[in-house]
């Protein structure tokens, strides 16, 4: 019995250890997913944007001569079908947002558009329509990424978008309501950092907030000139 124990306990270390070392590893399943589009692709999203259970794919394009954002619908079984012409009237894009500007249960899409306006487009019964504005809101050009949260703790979901020098950092409060305030003054700290390029926000003191803390990169200036550093803001 006494083995037997022992070759029980033997086992069960070698297989926990076996289980401890084995690496992580990623594959290229582009192909294989169905979504391997050639072209200058600036960014990605994904969301369930029909309700249906399983996550869809946002792919925005920068050139190559494509300039509508893509979407693919999941199949559920692992792979993606695109679905042309939801998104026509897009532009090239650097980035793009899933998100539900309307909190009506629906998912809208969010574009990030360097040298002109950002693009909204509104979910209506299961196909999407351009807006001209939203609630007011007036993005600057030369955006380079945005994100949505609520970062004042109201229960109400705002924007805060980066931008190429010389325009400063947009930080707009109460997207879902008909009186947007820009809150770019009050925020001032959000408006810092000329030349950002990519942010997040996070919860990284676990203080409950949603979005205590704000990163965001920085480009690199020209040459000869100070590199500017990251930004981490509480």
């Amino acid at each position: 019995m006494f083995v037997l124990r022992r070759a029980v306990l033997a086992l069960i270390i070698l297989l926990f250890n076996e289980r401890e070392t084995q690496a992580i590893t990623f594959s290229d399943s582009a192909v294989a997913a169905g979504v391997a589009a050639t072209g200058l692709s600036g960014g990605a999203a994904f969301g369930d944007y029909n309700a249906d259970g399983w996550p869809d794919l946002l792919v925005t394009q920068t050139g190559g001569g494509q300039a509508e954002a893509l979407i693919y619908q999941n199949t559920g079984d692992g792979r993606f079908e695109l679905q042309p012409g939801m998104l026509a009237e897009s532009g090239r894009a650097l980035g793009a947002l899933f998100v539900d500007l309307e909190s009506d249960g629906d998912l809208d899409v969010y574009l990030v558009q360097n040298g002109k306006e950002n693009q909204w487009f509104l979910q209506v019964d299961g196909s999407f329509e351009l807006q001209s504005e939203v609630g007011g809101i007036s993005d600057a050009p030369l955006s380079t990424s945005a994100l949505f949260n609520d970062f004042d703790g109201d229960g109400r979901l705002d924007l805060f978008a980066t931008h190429q020098f010389p325009i400063g950092n947009q930080y707009f409060t109460g997207v879902l309501t008909d009186h947007i305030a820009d809150g770019t003054e009050l925020a001032s700290s959000l408006r810092s950092g000329l030349d950002s390029f990519g942010a997040a926000a996070l919860d990284y003191d676990n203080d409950g907030d949603q979005a205590s803390g704000v990163y965001f990169s920085r480009l690199i200036s020209d040459v000869g000139e100070a590199r500017r550093p990251m930004v981490l803001l509480r």
